[in-house]
């Protein structure tokens, strides 16, 4: 069996993807004895690498892998890939490599990743030699998929666009948005009843923009058969539909590691000593790659070290060695140093992660521990035995004032207890402000989480998470005093698959549709019971304004429970708390402070 037919027979959004790619572009292009260049734009880079190592890609016969905007060398004798998005700056490299006067390369496969706009499109016929353009493919591939579940649209800036005021309403973003979104469809040959929260009007601006451009794309979603059209659901969700996720805490292994280590670019770095003055910097890329990361990525950190310890002991260290030499002996176009390489790193994998969970512990007991604690009596609204918290604002507020805490921790805190009390006035938050010694200048980018239509300045109508979500009680996971929060994500997905999530406050766009929803709802019930693959049901959740790792990880609970059900959870961006606070202070200020 060859690598690409393994990979293709698995399923999840990153070997969807992966399939396109190899189906629609590598394999056939692919020829004996004959090397191209695949040529990508920052967009297409992140595509090929969440779904492919660099060693698959070349096994399909490529000689070399280089970014559009880079100063390329004259490659005259060999033929070129080019997976780009379909913007003017990416059009633009692409012409200049075929100018007349200096063109780079022998002839030209061209993939778009959606559709080009026409005005784009007519200025390409103009000034490309269509003799030398052997292929010109849209793929339909605009997306992230970051994980089998898990989705990015990748549009961080949207966050500002949705959030501000409604004078500055742009509706390209949302066009943008709803294309990308599409294309996600498109792979997962559905198309889905559109369903939004009523509470915040730019939901429904967003689910019209995403039905029109459904029907603007109809060719491109032809393939989809009667029996996908309708029957699965797209639940549209802004930010103020959960603030409390973003911001407190998280404790398993992925979500608490993006929280509070620097996993640039979805790799973890570490010093590893090789000798009395020597440190040697070991680097472990975070992905489905490694089935290892994907057993411990949701467990919680109390539980990694251990869990790691014991396979190092055990004989798994080497049931994974002895699976990797035999996945390395389908790809026999690699070179013998090549696969021992993979190997190598595929061991270090085990140790960099129990160095990951040490460093993650480091930090979470020189001080995390003690306001994390605070963080979840805050957000139960009790503490770990069930009794009223006595004292919130004298803890508060002296947690605010140690030093040790960083500012972004300090306005997480602040921000809880805000929720907590369910509003302040103005002037109580300008007292905790100061008697905290946090800036004014700080304290403003919090107050702009008005802009997510959350009161913080009115008591009593405060309202962090939409309370029409039925509540379940979450027995899938053993209690931690520190990890007592349940997003609510987890209970939407939930009642969305018993069909108690209701009509009036997540309506669906259509409602002349009732009669479809009502079987689908009927049909839904019956799916969670039965087990059958053929019988799986599906629920995309879109959050603008980003999706958490914590929401991440309800999903795979969610499905984990419901088997006839499979689950995409997504947003414009992947959101850390770190980014939630940054993307906060870059709103419109919503008060102004003088100090």
């Amino acid at each position: 069996m060859s690598w690409h037919k393994r990979s293709l027979s698995q399923s999840g959004l990153r070997n969807t993807c992966r399939k396109k790619i190899m189906t629609d572009v590598l394999i056939p292009l692919k020829k004996e004895n004959e090397w191209k260049i695949l040529i990508v734009d920052d967009f297409a880079l992140k595509i090929l690498t969440n779904c492919f190592k660099t060693e698959e890609v070349m096994a399909c016969n490529i000689a070399l892998i280089e970014n559009v905007e880079d100063i390329r060398d004259c490659t005259l004798y060999l033929s070129v890939i080019y997976i780009l998005t379909p913007t003017t700056q990416s059009i633009n490299y692409l012409e200049e490599d075929f100018a007349a006067e200096r063109r780079k390369y022998k002839s030209a496969h061209i993939f778009f990743l959606s559709t080009v706009p026409e005005d784009l499109f007519n200025d390409l016929c103009e000034k490309l030699d269509a003799n030398l353009v052997l292929t010109f493919k849209e793929i339909d591939l605009y997306f992230l998929p970051k994980e089998s579940q898990v989705y990015s649209l990748n549009e961080p800036d949207f966050f500002k666009a949705f959030y501000n005021a409604y004078e500055d309403l742009d509706t390209s973003g949302y066009k943008k948005i709803a294309q990308k979104l599409v294309t996600l469809f498109c792979n997962l040959e559905e198309i889905p009843l559109i369903r939004y929260r009523r509470n915040f009007v730019k939901n429904l601006i967003l689910a019209e923009a995403i039905q029109q451009e459904i029907e603007l794309n109809k060719d491109s979603l032809k393939h989809i058969p009667e029996s996908k059209i309708n029957k699965s659901q797209l639940l549209i969700l802004d930010r103020g539909f959960d603030c409390i996720s973003p911001i407190i805490h998280e404790f398993t292994f992925q979500a608490m590691a993006y929280d509070i280590l620097d996993l640039s670019e979805d790799i973890y770095e570490y010093a590893l000593e090789v000798g009395i003055m020597e440190a040697e910097i070991q680097s472990t890329p975070l992905n489905e790659e490694d089935p290892l990361w994907c057993k411990l990525r949701h467990e919680h950190i109390a539980n990694v070290a251990r869990i790691v310890q014991n396979m190092i002991e055990s004989s798994e260290v080497m049931k994974v060695a002895t699976n990797l030499k035999t996945k390395y002996k389908e790809l026999p176009s690699l070179g013998d140093a090549i696969k021992e390489h993979l190997l190598q790193k595929s061991n270090e994998s085990f140790y960099s992660y129990r160095h990951m969970a040490n460093d993650l512990m480091k930090i979470y007991c020189a001080g995390i521990n003690v306001i994390s604690q605070l963080e979840q009596d805050l957000a139960a609204r009790k503490d770990a035995d069930e009794r009223p918290i006595k004292n919130v604002e004298s803890l508060v507020v002296t947690t605010l004032s140690n030093e040790d805490h960083d500012i972004i921790e300090k306005l997480r805190l602040l921000l809880l207890f805000i929720f907590y009390k369910k509003g302040i006035t103005k002037l109580h938050f300008d007292q905790i402000v100061k008697n905290s010694g946090i800036s004014f200048t700080d304290a403003n980018a919090i107050t702009n989480i008005l802009h997510l239509d959350v009161d913080i300045l009115r008591p009593g109508y405060c309202n962090p998470f939409d309370p029409h979500v039925p509540q379940y009680t979450d027995n899938s996971t053993i209690k931690y005093k520190q990890s007592r929060w349940v997003p609510i994500l987890k209970h939407a997905m939930l009642s969305a698959i018993d069909g108690t999530l209701s009509q009036d406050h997540f309506p669906f766009l259509d409602m002349n549709t009732k009669n479809e929803i009502n079987l689908a709802e009927r049909r839904n019930r019956y799916w969670c019971v039965d087990k059958k693959s053929e019988h799986v049901s599906r629920l995309i959740v879109l959050i603008v304004g980003g999706v958490t790792y914590s929401e991440m990880r309800c999903a795979y609970e969610v499905m984990k429970t419901y088997t006839g059900w499979e689950i995409f959870v997504g947003g414009d961006d992947i959101l850390t708390p770190n980014s939630f606070i940054e993307k906060l202070q870059d709103l419109h200020g919503f008060l102004s402070y003088t100090q």
